[in-house]
Parts: C-alpha cells; structure tokens; sequence
C-alpha cells in the first residue's frame, strides 16, 4: 500500500471526514472512488482499522480478493474481536474458496473454506463447501464433520443430507447415509434426486436376524410405487426381503426342496396364493424382474393353477394377481417354461372365446390377462377388440395391463417407419446382430435412473485426473453420442444427467430405437434424436460431439478395434469417451454356460432359450455364482444378450492399454 501521497489527510479529524467521504461513495456503488479514498487514508494512517476493512471489503466486491484479503486480515490483526471484520474476511475467503472449487483447484478451495470457517462458524455456505471440497479430496471425517456442522444451525438443509448420505456411503456406513436421505426426503418430498438416492441406498442395504422385515417391506413398497426411482435395481433387495418374510419364505423352501404336488399344496391349501398376493409381491411383479430361481418357480406354479382355475371352473387365483402375473411375464420376455398341457390349455381357453362378444365381466377380462400371461395381446388377432374393452373400461388394472401389451407395442411399430437410416449393416455380423435385437430388443426397461443435473467436470470429478476435470470444464453445453443405445435407457439418462445438452443415439436395431423414442416422449424428452446406423459406417459423417458412450456395443462388432477407431474420429478434440468392454476375467463362467449351450444343442429361439434357462438352472443348482445369479438370466431378451449373443469378444487390461495407444486415446479413470 502507498506509504504518502500529497493530499493524504493529516489530523484525526481530516481522516474522519475523508472516512465519511469514502464511506458515501462505498454506499452509492462507486467503489472504485471509494478505495481511491481508502488507499488515501492509509497512506498516512497504515493502521486505520475500518478503512483496511472497508477497502478490503470493496476489493472484494471487484473481485479482487486476494487483495481484499490481504486488506481484511490486516484488519483483523489490529482489531482481531470486531464481528464485522471476521464476517466480511469469511465472505471473501468464502468467495475465493468458491473461484478456486470452479476452476477445480481442490485443495486451494479447501484452505479458503476453512479459513472462512475459522473467521465465522455460522457460515453455513462456506461449511458446506467445504464439506463438499473434503469429500472430493478424499477426507471423509473432515467432510462429515463440515456438513454435520451444516445441520447442527439447519436440521432441514436437504442439499446438506443429501451431501451427508454420499460421504456416509462412501464410508460403508448405508444405515446412515438412509437416514440422512430420510431426512432430506421429509425436509424436500418433491426433489427426485432425493428419492432416487435413497433408492440407491436401500438396495445396498444389508439386513440381520433382527431387522424389522415389515418395516423393510414397507418402504419396499413406498419405493416401487414412485415413478422416479429405477426399478431395475431394487429387485434384488426385493429377493432378500421376500426370502426373510415369514410367509414367503416357506413357499421358498418349498419351491427348492419339494415336489410340484408339494408346491401346488402349500400354494393352494396352506395360504401360499394369500402371501403372493400381498400388495408388495404384486408391485414387484409389475414393475421390476424378480430374479431367483424358487421364485420363478412358484410363479411359473400359480400361472398354471390359474389356467387350470378358468378351464375347470375354480377360482383359487384372484384375478389380480392373473394381471400382475401377465405384467411380469411380458416385461420377462415370456422366460418361464411351460408344459404341454399349458399350451393345449390356453388354445382351449381362446377356443372358447371364439363367436363371443368381449364383455367387461371378471371371467372374461381375467381370461384375456391369462393368456397376456403365455403370449403378448397384441399377438392375438382380436387384439383390436380388446383394446377398445379397455378404452370402455377406462383407467384401472385391466387398462394398464392393455396399454403394455397392446398400445405401446402398436406405437412402436408406428415410430419404426419414422426413424432415419444412415446406410444399412456393414457386414455379416452386423446383420447377424440386428436381427437378433430386431427380435428382442434389449432392454425392457421402465424407469430410468434419476440423477441430480450436472456438467460433464461434475461427473468426472471423482475419477478422473484434476487435468482431466479441468478440461472438462470448457464443456458447458455438450453435445453428447450414444452409439449402440439399444432401447435408450442410456441415452434417456444422458440427457437428463447433462446440463443443456443435444444428446443422438444411434443403434442397429429399429425395434430398440422404436422402444427409446416412445420411452423418451412419455418422459418428456421429445428433443432426443435416433438414427439407425452402423457404427462402421459412420467414418463419413460429419458430426461431432464433445462425449460418445459405448457401454455395450463394441464387443459385439467383427471388429470392436475399427468400431472404437470410428466413434474416436468422432469425438471432439479434447473430448470424452466412456466406453464399456467385456472383461476376460469377469466373463470366465459366461463363457463355460455358453460352451454348455452350444454342446447341448440349443438353439437362439424363444423354445431354446427357455430349454436351455431350465438345463442351465439344473446344471447350476446350489452354485451361488452361476449363471441363474445374474438378473440377465430371468429375462428372455437379456438371456439371449448374455449366453446366446451372434458375437462376443472379452479384453484384458493390457488390451485395452494397446488398443488406447494405437488409437491415441488418454486413459482418465474407471
């Protein structure tokens, strides 16, 4: 700072009126006359404590904050008691803190937050930033401790649990990152990304001897219910809870241990159809894949004692539970097996529909969802006439179960004639794998992951490189490719993932896009754009984008190499790719199955699939990492992606590092 200038007041009463002069300007907004008048002051009176304060204050306002630290700490030391003071110094450091987290300088960050912490606890903004910082840095205690500090002065702050569960998970404390979401939850019941969360971390959720399964069911329930959670992932949990439940878990034991007459016992004489019917089993049937091996079995047991009901006249299977049933059975793929007698069956159940008019009564609309429980409605040729029952009926179970199997099916093959075409299969493989996803679109899915909106920096924060991260930054409106989207689950989460995003997605297969593109619509992302391509025949295209996705196409091209070679050409410089590979490793039993398969003899059609799903179960029984433990395996689609795929190739790390150096890719993280 100047140590004299000419005009510099002299006497305590010139420096109080130039004071007072400073002090108006500063009020009115002319900042930079106000520090002229400050820098004045101090050039005679080096320890005038409010005007080192009041001129650090203005710098900081201009955004000079270092300066304006510098200004503010000097006044600290000469009246280190005065509450202004530590508050204006917190706010500054608070603001560099903030600069330094943008431009991804992490531990620079910290030290800001901390200072503006240390000067003024009550700086609710600065502790969670802090939080926040700490986390991204790896110091787990020091994160809690920040955002614990958060909630002590504001137990609603829903942004600081929501903070909270993530440093908790990321601790292996899920019971507590659960209660930290349940708080937010009740603080913020309308944020998504709350109950998103929360769903994540109730599926981690390891339960004991003593836990409360009723409890645990009911939130079970609470969670299928909403529309903004994946189901997808809770299915899993939902095995394990209905393995603890009392009334489920004998069926179970049953179901692995018994005879089909003891099956068929215990479901009809000893209130086994009463515990299906729960209204939780019944929510997890229609919206998730309940992937276990006695389950299916009891399933597969109560649809053919429905049948049986309607042929003989007996009611033991409500008619609920025959649309919940037909619900799951479609989204499956129609995996389950079924006997000879199941098929005459159904044929003598449509037979006695034939010069009937379709009426609204129980045994007619339970008949039509029992034959959706072997084969999709839109399948039957009086598919037309039951859709217009269902219009007539309006909303309600039967309405649901129809919209599934008959209007969305029908919408799709309409959007199929709308998609563009960019050239056809590059080779034989590539027809090979179209046709097969042509015929099961892969995958099914329901509701899409919900994930707080970010920018392409947040997303890479915590595995990537700080270079990395830093050049992401630049990426504020990205255009974004997702080649081999499939049924668009990818390319939906894409889009509601990134900030102001244009996301494309490109796959072989008409039937997957047709599926993403009503998806997308109902979710109100009718701005995505779909084309029907080969990826190696993209290498003329003149598009490009800051991010490509390839999670599960590469690996089953002729050549994964020349793909991944195309999709680079098609990346942005300084772009990103996020790319997903068969592992060698990983895929050792995979392999083993398919080789079973092959030596067996079964062939990629729905009958074979089904076959070789019994066959593999039974050469399987017992192993805990068999094939029947991946939740690809109860779905017809996912099971022939997984154990019947046309084409398959698995890498190893050292691979991928010579493929990344031929194709002058850096690797920055997993």
């Amino acid at each position: 700072m100047p140590s004299s200038t000419p005009n510099a007041p002299q006497s305590g009463q010139e420096i109080d009126v130039a004071f007072a002069q400073g002090l108006r300007l500063h009020q009115s907004g002319d900042l930079a006359a106000a520090t002229s008048v400050y820098h004045t002051i101090l050039a005679n009176d080096p320890k005038h404590a409010d005007s080192l304060h009041l001129l650090g204050t203005a710098l900081a306002q201009t955004r000079e904050l270092k300066d304006g630290i510098e200004a503010l700490q000097a006044a600290l030391e000469i009246n280190p008691n005065e509450s202004t003071f530590r508050s204006n110094y917190a706010e500054a450091q608070f603001c560099l803190g903030c600069q330094a987290m943008a431009d991804g300088a992490l531990p620079e960050a910290h030290a800001s937050f901390s200072e503006a912490v240390g000067s003024n606890l009550d700086h609710q903004n600065a502790q969670m930033n802090l939080g926040v910082v700490a986390y991204h840095l790896g110091d787990l205690e020091g994160a809690e401790s920040a955002l614990t500090a958060v909630l002590a002065q504001a137990p609603q702050d829903a942004k600081a649990l929501y903070n909270l569960r993530m440093v908790r998970r990321k601790k292996g404390d899920v019971p507590g990152s659960l209660a930290a979401l349940w708080q937010a939850i009740k603080s913020d019941p309308q944020d998504a990304s709350h109950w998103s969360a929360f769903a994540d971390a109730f599926q981690q959720i390891r339960f004991t001897d003593t836990s409360d399964i009723d409890e645990l069911l009911g939130t079970l329930l609470t969670l299928l219910a909403r529309d903004d959670v994946d189901h997808r992932g809770l299915a899993a949990q939902a095995v394990r809870l209905f393995r603890r439940d009392p009334a489920l878990a004998r069926l179970i034991e049953v179901a692995e241990t018994g005879s089909q007459e003891a099956l068929d016992s215990a479901l009809l004489d000893e209130g086994g159809i009463e515990a299906v019917m729960s209204p939780v089993v019944r929510l997890a049937l229609e919206r998730t894949i309940l992937a276990d091996v006695a389950i299916e079995r009891i399933l597969t047991r109560v649809r053919a004692l429905a049948l049986e009901a309607q042929i003989s006249g007996r009611n033991p299977v409500p008619a609920e539970l025959v649309g919940s049933l037909a619900k799951q059975c479609f989204m499956n793929g129609y995996a389950w097996s079924h006997a000879e007698e199941e098929v005459a069956g159904i044929e003598q159940m449509v037979d006695s529909l034939v010069g009937t008019e379709l009426s609204s009564d129980v045994h007619t609309v339970t008949r039509i969802a029992l034959l959706g429980c072997y084969v999709p409605l839109i399948e039957w040729e009086r598919a037309e006439e039951v859709a217009t029952l269902a219009a007539d009926l309006g909303s309600g179970e039967f309405s649901e179960l129809v919209l599934q199997q008959i209007t969305e099916p029908y919408e799709e093959l309409q959007l199929r004639e709308l998609i563009p075409t960019y050239g056809g299969p590059a080779n034989e493989v590539s027809r090979q794998v179209r046709e097969q996803y042509e015929e099961h679109p892969y995958p099914r899915w329901a509701t899409p992951q919900y994930q707080e909106p970010a920018t392409i920096a947040d997303a890479l924060r915590d595995l990537a490189a700080p270079a990395a991260v830093k050049a992401a930054e630049r990426i504020e409106a990205p255009s974004i490719l997702v080649a081999g989207c499939g049924t668009g689950k990818d390319l939906i989460e894409a889009a509601h993932r990134f900030q102001d995003s244009s996301v494309v997605g490109i796959d072989l297969s008409l039937s997957s896009l047709a599926f993403a593109i009503r998806q997308a619509s109902e979710l109100g992302l009718d701005d995505l754009h779909v084309m029907q391509a080969d990826i190696l025949g993209l290498a003329d295209w003149d598009e490009r984008f800051d991010v490509v996705v390839a999670s599960g196409v590469l690996h089953h091209m002729q050549d994964p190499v020349a793909g991944w070679g195309v999709l680079s050409y098609l990346v942005c410089p300084g772009g990103f790719m996020r790319i997903g590979l068969y592992s060698e490793r990983a895929r050792e039993g995979v392999v083993e199955t398919r080789a079973f398969i092959e030596d067996s003899g079964f062939e990629p059609t729905p009958d074979g699939i089904r076959s070789a799903r019994a066959a593999v179960a039974g050469q399987y029984k017992g192993e805990e990492s068999g094939p029947q433990s991946s939740r690809d395996f109860f779905t017809l689609e996912e099971c022939r992606d997984l154990l019947f795929h046309v084409q398959e190739h698995r890498f190893s790390l050292h691979q991928i590092g010579e493929i990344l150096d031929e194709l002058g890719l850096d690797f920055v993280g997993f």
